[in-house]
């Protein structure tokens, strides 16, 4: 039976031959004489009696170890007697993989610990322990491993970015840092994570030294001393068990307080380390292109098809949006392909070869798309900037070796870690990336000459809606050719800005997911359980994170029209105010702190009523990040260290080198410790983020739009009834005074019915008002209640007596009133209006502290150079109407499409006058003969038609006389002299032609005479054979003259319209056929005639009219002929518009056809006057001046609007004019003239600039009757009559040049001139002045 066991015992597998023992320590046992029954000594399995621990993988160097020791050592030691492993043996073990078995000879062994020895570069060496009491093991066949299994693993973290596929996560080697590895709820070994060329070493804390007697780790700083390490080892099983291990990876060291709570909170661990249940390695590490399986499905991996990696460089890995891309290429292309990727896209982008959304294969590196527009950017520019990106980051970088080959093939596994505050700076990165390609894209933009003119374009005209209404400018962006729209889109970098604000929206919904998981906020709780500086530093970093989730991309696109709009609000904005409110309860109920709880101190306002006291002893830092306002309050006085030396994080050193920069010294805290400037830092990020937050909040209240909205038709029903009674009692004023006083009398009392019924309205929105505006006010005191507190506890010494008091109180006590003490915008202090306002709680300070009275010294320059500003936009005036002031902003879009009201009007007459035309020409294509008879060509031949010709002529003359200087501007002096000269020889012939068949016999023969005179030349008898006609006549050369004039300026018109693109070159191309007939006709004699015209004179004719027609239908509006001929045209009729030399000219033309230019004289409404007459004094200005005005003049426009940039100057000059008209049968009156200047200025009674322009309040004297008379004895009577006249002109500087409106049409060659008189005074005597506003527009 002995035997039968023994040849099992044979047959049984066990690893091949030992190799030697590693030295062994001081006071090893060899215990040669148990190798009878080990391993080592050849033995079969069945009577081995040794302790063996396999170490998966092979060739691992020996500065990591396994040690023995026994328990019962000398006295007052618990280990004693250390002993190494007697020999190592090849195997191959779990997973069948090769592997190291370490062997002690077990037999008779003492009670003994199994620990792990870690080399140290001075001191004793590290021992870790890992079975509290070993036994002899037995042997175990198989892939499942030995009982007791040691894994060498390296951390592997999960990189996380925008990609194309199912998950965003693929594994790279940990960057340097600080690895925490906790069993049984104690750290177990604290390493240093450091990259050393292609290197990644580990070096060991002796944890040993910072711990009491609790286990309790005592000290902050931790400076490792184990010897560099390649992989780390962990125990994977022991005593046959699988073992947990929960794992956390840090940026900087861990405070110890942050430690302890690790080890005594399992929740904290929970969200802070990386449970791993079981250590068993998996084939193949999940990776992106994965289905089905996420990274914590397999903590533990091999190596063998994880992707070759390059050494880790976290900075340059943040450049890109997928890092793990960048650092598996080896041979260093990545950086430079996606950059010359980018660069073909953006080139495509500028050569309008690539156009509409892109597939997501094809979308570049926003970083690089960056790096492209800051070049184009930094060579088209004068001033080099500091610049996001260097060049150098993306070109080619130098290759490197696979740094995971190495471990590969020692069989070393990789573990997973959860490196989020790198995700967290990842992220950010990404954010501030998306937010410079836009900048840049501005940036770029504002490179172009012609940007201004491309927004005012792409915003007013190419939308077809704006604000949901109908664009009335719609209809002329058909003139704008496809090049020039695309031009414009280039200009605004439309597709880069696009992809920007898609990079940007993503990257801040991932930032955004990661600040809500509690994960992430439990790494920032690392930061928040740090120590002086590092822990100001910590609420500068988190304030920064958000506030960059919370504006939208629109918000940061400086080019989009909605840019510049009030904030909307957002999921980031929304998420920050929840989280100011949220009670420490709902953390505590979780099991978890949140982030709320490390930003702010949990308090209610009723307990913020009594000045904060400071508790006499400073609480211990419990390590869970929770807010220590007195661990912030030290800071107050503190100074910085003079070599940093106590610094631990990041953040800590960005702070600490900001404030010795100065970048964060503020006039309020100047002479305060550098402290002072922590604690302002600390604070000032997260609470700008919440203004923001509660800002759009309060602007998207929908309550308070209803309100508003109320308060709107309440003033609609106000004015309409104000209208209707003016109207009656207008219509009443005519009739009669006892007529006037019934309808005043019945308007005071409907007046006094609504004012009865508006003030019940009035009260009743007044109690909603007040009701929403305690719902926000208390809305905004529960959010801001933790953020004071914390600035409360934070800074008791500079912020004394901070606290919650009534606003009646504080005013009554002297307290100096935060946000109160400051002036509005407008120049008004802030005091409670009512006893409800009184009663509204504001936080107060302390007036005799420094800061307080700093903040008093700020408040008051800043009042004083709001009053300075005041007083300068009020140079002209003394008063602006509040309603207007608020309304200026509102205007850009208004009354842009009142100047085309008439169009529709315009096109409709021209179209029945075609209509109508051809009418007339179908009822005249009977037969002549039949013509001749009738009743119609009886009375046609005679002088009326005849007489019409000459009529039309002579409006052609005045026309070409009266549009003379208009065509001279805009033609040349060539084309009007011609135009003119032409017009007045056709007149003429007309009027000769006319005679010669009206006028008396004598007349006649002498003008028959001369009409008929015979040319007798060769060259007249030439012509005279070719025509067919007996002989050329003087009157055949008159009209042939007349008729060549004509076609060459008809000529000249169509291709003048041809260069400018105006389609009424059709209509100028047919009156120029016309010309050819007309002059035909007036050579080639007809055999029959109809009213004196053949058929060729009749075609001619109808060409003519068909023609003008054609014109007037066809012809471009002023703003068309802008768009074909501007910078974005595919015209150069108007070269005055072209050109980066001409760009301030052609936006200047552009504005001035869309500023909606008014000016206009109204009668001042009666019941408008009577009630300005039944105010008490004290009464503003213009309210003064109501009451005796009974007209205004009043001159705006969109410009303020549409320029938004103050400096604009409105200028009105008015002239008051008499006319005077003798009574009588045979009356006529007499011209218009100046009244004297004393009589003028006392008719203008009150002007002042308005925020859209300027008014005056005139009083127009009364008409009335004088008599002249001779010698005493009355001759005549005269009545005398008073208008207005007025001009009126803006003053504004484009470009640092001067500019005056109205502008010219673009097709109007003329430049302005501040030092010409005619641009810059008014003439009353020319109604055509250009730059002026020459009349009233017609009601």
């Amino acid at each position: 039976m002995e035997s039968k066991r023994h040849k099992e015992c044979h047959r049984m597998v066990h690893p091949t031959s030992p190799r030697p023992a590693p030295s062994s320590p001081q006071g090893r046992h060899r215990a040669t004489g148990r190798l009878e029954h080990s391993c080592l000594g050849g033995k079969p399995p069945c009577v081995w009696h040794d302790l063996m621990v396999e170490v998966h993988g092979k060739g691992h160097p020996t500065t990591q170890s396994l040690v023995v020791w026994e328990k019962a050592g000398a006295e007052g030691t618990e280990n004693a007697n250390p002993r190494l492993p007697d020999g190592e043996l090849d195997h191959t073990g779990l997973n069948k993989r090769s592997s190291t078995l370490q062997v002690w000879p077990w037999l008779d062994q003492p009670e003994s610990r199994l620990m792990m020895r870690v080399d140290t570069q001075e001191g004793p060496p590290i021992d870790l322990p890992l079975v509290e009491t070993v036994t002899d093991t037995q042997w175990q066949d198989g892939d499942s491993g030995q009982h007791h299994v040691i894994l060498p693993v390296v951390p592997f973290d999960y990189l996380r970015g925008y990609n194309i596929g199912p998950s965003p996560y693929w594994p790279v080697l940990a960057r340097t840092g600080y690895l925490y590895l906790f069993r049984h709820d104690r750290l177990w070994r604290e390493l240093r994570v450091v990259w050393e060329g292609s290197e990644l070493q580990f070096y060991d804390v002796r944890l040993g030294d910072y711990r009491n007697e609790d286990g309790q780790i005592t000290a902050d700083q931790r400076p490792p001393v184990g010897v560099a390490l390649s992989d780390i080892w962990v125990p994977f099983r022991l005593n046959g068990k699988d073992q947990e291990l929960e794992v956390a990876f840090a940026e900087s060291p861990l405070p110890a307080a942050r430690i302890n709570r690790l080890q005594s909170d399992f929740n904290l661990r929970y969200y802070r380390c990386q449970q791993i249940k079981r250590l068993l390695p998996h084939p193949i590490a999940f990776d992106g292109a994965m289905v089905g399986v996420t990274p914590n499905d397999r903590p533990v991996f091999y190596l063998d098809e994880a992707k070759p990696q390059r050494p880790r460089k976290p900075a340059t890995e943040w450049q890109f949006e997928r890092p793990w891309l960048y650092l598996e290429n080896l041979p260093g292309s990545h950086a430079n392909k996606a950059y010359r990727m980018a660069g073909e896209l953006y080139e495509q982008f500028e050569a309008g070869e690539r156009s509409g959304p892109l597939q997501e294969f094809e979308k570049p590196e926003p970083g690089a798309l960056v790096l492209c527009i800051q070049q184009r950017c930094d060579e088209e520019g004068n001033n080099q900037k500091n610049r996001f990106f260097a060049n150098e980051d993306w070109q080619r970088h130098p290759s490197a070796k696979d740094v995971l080959e190495p471990l590969r093939q020692r069989g070393v596994c990789g573990l997973k870690i959860d490196d989020r505050l790198y995700e967290l700076r990842h992220q950010a990165h990404r954010v501030r990336t998306a937010q410079t390609l836009l900048a840049l894209c501005g940036e770029r933009a504002s490179q172009s000459p012609h940007l201004d003119s491309a927004k005012l374009v792409s915003q007013l005209i190419l939308p077809s809606r704006l604000q949901g209404e109908p664009n009335p400018l719609y209809e002329h962006a058909s003139a704008l050719p496809d090049e020039g729209r695309h031009r414009i889109d280039r200009l605004l970098m439309s597709d880069e800005r696009a992809l920007g604000r898609e990079y940007l929206e993503r990257a801040q919904d991932e930032l955004l997911q990661c600040l809500r998981r509690q994960p992430y906020q439990q790494v920032l709780g690392d930061v928040f359980s740090s120590e002086g500086f590092d822990y100001a530093a910590a609420f500068q970093f988190t304030g920064q994170l958000i506030s960059l989730v919370l504006e939208s991309p629109i918000k940061q696109d400086p080019l989009h029209p909605e840019q510049g709009q009030p904030g909307t609000d957002t999921p980031g904005k929304q998420w920050l105010r929840e989280l100011c409110i949220e009670h420490e309860a709902i953390s505590q109920s979780r099991g978890d702190v949140s982030l709320a709880r490390m930003l702010w101190p949990q308090a209610e306002p009723g307990q913020q009523e009594a000045p904060f006291q400071v508790p006499k002893d400073a609480p211990p830092n419990p390590g869970d990040g929770v807010f220590r306002g007195q661990a912030l309050a030290q800071l107050e006085t503190a100074e910085l260290p003079d070599d940093s030396d106590g610094i631990l994080t990041l953040e800590g050193l960005r702070l600490a080198e900001q404030i010795r920069a100065g970048a964060l010294t503020t006039l309020m805290f100047a002479g305060f410790s550098q402290g002072t400037s922590a604690l302002n830092a600390a604070h000032n990020e997260v609470h700008s983020a919440i203004r923001s937050a509660l800002t759009a909040l309060e602007n998207n209240d929908s309550e308070r739009q209803q309100l508003k909205a109320a308060y709107r038709q309440l003033e609609k029903e106000r004015a309409d009834l104000r209208q209707q009674h003016e109207q009656q009692a207008q219509q009443a004023l005519k009739a009669g005074n006892d007529a006037y006083r019934a309808a005043l009398k019945e308007a005071r009392r409907a007046q006094a019915q609504l004012d009865k019924v508006q003030t019940r309205t009035e009260a009743q929105l007044a109690q909603t008002q007040a009701a929403i505006n305690e719902r926000l006010m208390a809305q905004r005191l529960a959010t801001m209640s933790h953020p004071l507190e914390a600035i409360r506890q934070s800074m008791p010494t500079l912020l004394p007596g901070l606290r919650l008091m009534t606003l009646a109180n504080a005013i009554q006590q002297g307290k100096y009133i935060l946000g109160l003490e400051d002036l509005s915008a407008d120049g008004e202090r802030v005091r409670p209006d009512t006893e409800n306002t009184g009663q509204t709680r504001v936080w107060v300070l302390d007036r005799d502290r420094p800061t307080t009275q700093a903040l008093s010294r700020l408040s008051e320059a800043q009042n004083e150079l709001i009053l300075a500003q005041k007083a300068v936009e009020q140079a002209t005036a003394n008063s602006a109407e509040a309603q207007e002031r608020l309304a200026a902003a509102q205007q850009r879009f208004a009354g842009i499409g009142d100047e085309l009201d008439s169009l529709g009007g315009r096109a409709t007459t021209v179209a029945a006058a075609i209509r109508a035309t051809e009418q007339a020409m179908e009822q005249h294509q009977s037969k002549l003969d039949s013509a001749e008879q009738s009743r119609l060509f009886r009375m046609l031949n005679t002088p009326v038609l005849p007489m019409v010709v000459l009529g039309i002529e002579v409006v052609n003359v005045w026309n070409s006389i009266g549009s003379y200087s208009e065509i001279k501007r805009q033609r040349g002096f060539y084309r009007a002299m011609s135009g003119a000269s032409a017009g007045a020889y056709n007149s003429s012939l007309a009027a000769l032609l006319l005679a010669e068949r009206f006028a008396n016999d004598h007349v006649k023969g002498k003008l028959a005479a001369f009409l008929n005179l015979e040319f007798d030349g060769e060259v007249a008898q030439t012509i005279a054979r070719a025509l067919g006609v007996k002989a050329v006549t003087m009157k055949m050369v008159m009209g042939a003259a007349g008729g060549l004039a004509a076609t060459g300026i008809s000529l000249s018109d169509t291709l003048y319209a041809l260069n400018t693109g105006d389609p009424a070159a059709w209509g100028y191309g047919v009156t120029t056929a016309s010309g050819v007939f007309i002059t035909l006709a007036a050579m080639v004699p007809a055999q029959a005639t109809l009213l004196g015209l053949g058929p060729l004179g009749w075609i001619g004719l109808a060409l003519m009219l068909g023609g003008t027609a054609l014109v007037m239908v066809l012809q471009d509006e002023p703003i068309e002929n802008w768009l074909r001929n501007g910078p974005f045209g595919d015209h150069d009729g108007l070269p005055h518009l072209q050109g980066d030399d001409n760009a301030v000219e052609a936006y200047y033309r552009l504005v001035g056809l869309l500023i909606n230019l008014r000016l206009t004289h109204q009668p001042v409404p009666l019941l408008l006057s009577v009630e300005a007459k039944e105010m008490k004094a004290p009464l503003t200005p213009d309210l003064r001046a109501l009451q005796d005005a009974t007209h205004t003049i009043r001159v705006d426009s969109n410009l303020p609007g549409i320029l938004g940039s103050p400096g604009i100057e409105a200028v009105c000059e008015v002239q008051l004019l008499s006319q005077s008209r003798r009574l009588g049968r045979d009356s006529v009156p007499m011209s218009k003239r100046p009244v004297s200047d004393d009589l003028q200025q006392g008719s203008i009674l009150h002007q002042q600039a308005t925020p859209t322009g300027h008014i005056l309040y005139v009083k127009t004297p009364d008409t009335h009757r004088t008599t002249k008379r001779l010698l005493g004895i009355p001759t005549s009577e005269h009545e005398i009559r008073y208008s207005w006249q007025a001009k009126a002109q803006y003053r504004v500087i484009i470009g640092d040049e001067p500019y005056a409106f109205p502008a010219p049409v673009p097709k109007d060659t003329t430049r302005y001139d501040a030092a010409n008189a005619e641009h810059t005074e008014p003439d009353f005597e020319n109604d055509d002045q250009l730059y002026w506003v020459n009349g009233f527009a017609k009601a």
